[in-house]
């Protein structure tokens, strides 16, 4: 159960630094992707981390 709530933070986290760039920037959707993923990375690795494998 933790493991799917992690990933459902991650994925929260992801949508954050995404909207921002678009709202922003409509034309850099690739870039904006690329962000996210980065945040969603690194949550997701913290998160497993010090709680999910705890």
């Amino acid at each position: 159960m933790k493991f799917l709530i992690t990933c459902g933070i991650a994925y929260l986290v992801n949508l954050i630094p995404i909207k921002l760039i678009l709202f922003s920037f409509p034309d850099y959707k690739f870039f904006a992707q690329i962000i996210g993923m980065i945040f969603y990375t690194i949550t997701g690795f913290l998160l497993n981390r010090f709680w999910v494998m705890k």
